[in-house]
Protein backbone atom coordinates (compact mmCIF):
# COMPACT_ATOMS: atom_id res chain seq x y z
CA UNK A 1 0.00 0.00 0.00
CA UNK A 2 2.95 2.48 0.94
CA UNK A 3 4.41 2.26 -2.09
CA UNK A 4 1.09 2.60 -4.36
CA UNK A 5 1.12 5.83 -2.42
CA UNK A 6 4.29 6.90 -2.80
CA UNK A 7 4.04 6.14 -6.60
CA UNK A 8 0.84 8.24 -6.86
CA UNK A 9 2.92 11.36 -5.45
CA UNK A 10 5.56 10.51 -7.72
CA UNK A 11 3.43 10.54 -10.18
CA UNK A 12 1.26 13.77 -9.27
CA UNK A 13 4.84 15.87 -8.94
CA UNK A 14 5.36 14.54 -12.46
CA UNK A 15 2.15 15.63 -13.36
CA UNK A 16 2.20 19.31 -12.28
CA UNK A 17 5.97 19.39 -14.37
CA UNK A 18 4.71 18.01 -17.04
CA UNK A 19 1.21 20.82 -17.34
CA UNK A 20 3.69 23.70 -17.75
CA UNK A 21 5.22 22.31 -21.11
CA UNK A 22 2.84 18.83 -22.20
CA UNK A 23 -0.73 18.62 -21.06
CA UNK A 24 -1.40 15.86 -23.02
CA UNK A 25 0.86 13.89 -21.34
CA UNK A 26 0.98 15.48 -17.85
CA UNK A 27 -2.89 13.62 -18.59
CA UNK A 28 -1.54 10.66 -19.90
CA UNK A 29 0.21 10.33 -16.73
CA UNK A 30 -2.38 11.12 -14.54
CA UNK A 31 -4.98 8.13 -15.69
CA UNK A 32 -1.83 5.65 -15.86
CA UNK A 33 -1.34 6.98 -12.44
CA UNK A 34 -4.51 5.89 -11.35
CA UNK A 35 -5.66 3.55 -13.66
CA UNK A 36 -8.40 5.30 -15.38
CA UNK A 37 -9.40 4.53 -18.55
CA UNK A 38 -7.80 5.47 -21.72
CA UNK A 39 -7.64 3.96 -25.73
CA UNK A 40 -3.99 2.98 -27.04
CA UNK A 41 -5.25 4.53 -29.98
CA UNK A 42 -7.36 7.47 -31.26
CA UNK A 43 -11.21 5.87 -31.15
CA UNK A 44 -14.80 6.42 -30.42
CA UNK A 45 -15.06 2.74 -28.93
CA UNK A 46 -15.91 3.69 -25.33
CA UNK A 47 -18.71 2.75 -23.14
CA UNK A 48 -21.33 4.69 -23.12
CA UNK A 49 -21.24 5.66 -19.62
CA UNK A 50 -17.54 7.05 -19.66
CA UNK A 51 -18.57 9.53 -21.90
CA UNK A 52 -21.40 10.48 -20.06
CA UNK A 53 -19.06 11.20 -17.45
CA UNK A 54 -16.74 12.68 -19.42
CA UNK A 55 -19.42 14.92 -20.92
CA UNK A 56 -20.64 15.86 -17.19
CA UNK A 57 -17.01 16.67 -15.74
CA UNK A 58 -16.74 19.45 -18.83
CA UNK A 59 -20.24 20.73 -18.01
CA UNK A 60 -19.28 20.95 -14.40
CA UNK A 61 -16.55 22.91 -15.32
CA UNK A 62 -17.68 25.49 -17.92
CA UNK A 63 -20.43 26.05 -15.27
CA UNK A 64 -18.14 27.24 -12.56
CA UNK A 65 -16.61 29.35 -15.46
CA UNK A 66 -19.58 31.04 -16.07
CA UNK A 67 -20.56 31.42 -12.63
CA UNK A 68 -17.05 32.89 -12.48
CA UNK A 69 -17.29 35.29 -15.49
CA UNK A 70 -21.08 36.45 -13.92
CA UNK A 71 -19.19 37.51 -10.36
CA UNK A 72 -16.50 39.06 -12.47
CA UNK A 73 -13.60 37.00 -10.14
CA UNK A 74 -10.61 36.65 -12.24
CA UNK A 75 -9.24 34.66 -10.12
CA UNK A 76 -12.11 31.72 -10.10
CA UNK A 77 -12.47 32.46 -14.02
CA UNK A 78 -8.54 31.47 -13.90
CA UNK A 79 -9.21 28.19 -12.10
CA UNK A 80 -12.28 27.69 -14.02
CA UNK A 81 -10.27 28.14 -17.02
CA UNK A 82 -8.01 25.61 -15.93
CA UNK A 83 -10.10 22.79 -15.08
CA UNK A 84 -11.89 22.84 -18.14
CA UNK A 85 -8.17 22.11 -20.14
CA UNK A 86 -7.09 19.55 -18.01
CA UNK A 87 -10.48 17.90 -18.35
CA UNK A 88 -10.53 18.41 -22.14
CA UNK A 89 -7.10 16.43 -21.71
CA UNK A 90 -8.40 14.18 -20.33
CA UNK A 91 -11.38 13.50 -22.54
CA UNK A 92 -9.07 13.73 -25.45
CA UNK A 93 -6.69 10.71 -23.35
CA UNK A 94 -9.91 8.72 -22.65
CA UNK A 95 -10.51 8.57 -26.55
CA UNK A 96 -6.86 8.14 -27.23
CA UNK A 97 -5.07 11.12 -27.02
CA UNK A 98 -6.80 12.86 -29.92
CA UNK A 99 -4.81 15.64 -29.71
CA UNK A 100 -1.74 13.59 -31.35
CA UNK A 101 -3.68 13.12 -34.45
CA UNK A 102 -2.62 14.88 -37.60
Amino acid sequence: MEATTEHRRNSLNKIERELQSQPLDAAMTFHNAFDLPRQALPNVAIEEPLAKIRVALLEEEVGEYIEAVSRSDLVAIADALADIVYVVYGTAVTYGGLFSVT
